[in-house]
């Protein structure tokens, strides 16, 4: 999985907040300036770090995901949500949040998590065996080393901005939107938003009685939000993928599309949200602990 973003909740998922046949080229102007001003990247498949022992099934599929990227210097970015929620942190504050939220958001400690919770869901390992098949020797492994060798001569930007005047076929943007759907493309990003926002709230309640209450997103804010977000990953998945066959593409979906694939896709996405939670827990923690003289 090249880009695990799909988002389960207790509600059914929201899965086709843009369908395939309402996705026009027309439409797609629109969307190309939400990729402009931000659309979610595809994170880079870099080298794990070795382990003293054989990686398991989740690890080995975890390596192909590119987790690295997810929780690389996540503590230096949770710290700036930190003191923008608070506004005006004391250097004495600071002094105290800088280490324990390094400590809590360390690369290996959410990397474990996601990897505990995961393992933790797997129904059984003929589940884990199927979409290792694909990731490792399936349409999915074609897909990333076609992406992993393709150097993009327009950045993201530049791309969205050229859809304005070239915009693909309607064949290949209904081709990409089933893809992204099948990945849940955008949830993902407003999930781990919202837990970052819910840790960061547990963390500021220490530093600060009086902060006020987390609020998760709802109603009709949350349905913008999550179409949005599934907007421009459309835009992104046209950029990084541009060289990618549309039949190949169109494999990999069916891969995805299977009951392992999309099992995967919510462990994953969870798993990374449930990682975020947790390690705001242990920064808040932390600071209980050691009170401001």
């Amino acid at each position: 999985m090249i880009c695990a973003i799909m988002m389960s909740t207790s509600t059914p998922p929201t899965h086709g907040l843009v369908a395939c046949s309402a996705l026009s080229r027309s439409a797609l102007v629109a969307l190309c300036a939400l990729a402009a001003c931000g659309a979610p990247t595809i994170p880079a498949v870099g080298p794990t770090p070795p382990s003293a022992t054989a990686p398991t099934g989740v690890e080995r599929l975890l390596e192909r995901s590119g987790i690295e990227s997810i929780v690389s210097d996540r503590a230096r970015a949770f710290t700036r949500q930190v003191a923008l929620f608070a506004g005006d942190l004391t250097d004495t504050e600071l002094e105290r949040l800088v280490p324990a939220v390094q400590q809590a958001f360390a690369a290996e400690a959410l990397r474990a998590d996601v990897v505990a919770f995961i393992e933790s869901e797997v129904p059984d390992e003929a589940t884990v065996a199927e979409v290792l098949r694909f990731e490792e020797a399936g349409a999915n492994a074609r897909v990333r080393q076609i992406v992993d060798a393709h150097e993009p001569t327009l950045s993201l930007p530049e791309y969205a901005r050229s859809l304005l005047t070239s915009p693909p076929a309607q064949q290949r943007v209904d081709i990409v939107v089933e893809w992204a759907e099948t990945q849940g493309a955008g949830d993902f990003f407003v999930l781990i938003d919202e837990a970052l926002r819910q840790a960061a709230y547990e963390v500021w309640g220490v530093l600060r009685r009086d902060t006020p209450r987390f609020t998760p997103a709802s109603g009709p804010e949350l349905q913008a939000r999550l179409a949005d977000s599934f907007n421009a990953s459309v835009v992104t998945f046209l950029h990084a993928y541009e060289t990618v066959p549309d039949s190949l593409l169109s494999a990999a979906t069916a891969e995805y599309a299977t009951e392992a694939g999309q099992w995967y896709v919510d462990a994953y996405t969870l798993g990374v949200a449930q990682a975020v939670r947790a390690a705001g827990q242990r920064a808040a923690a932390e600071l209980a602990r050691a009170p401001s003289s």
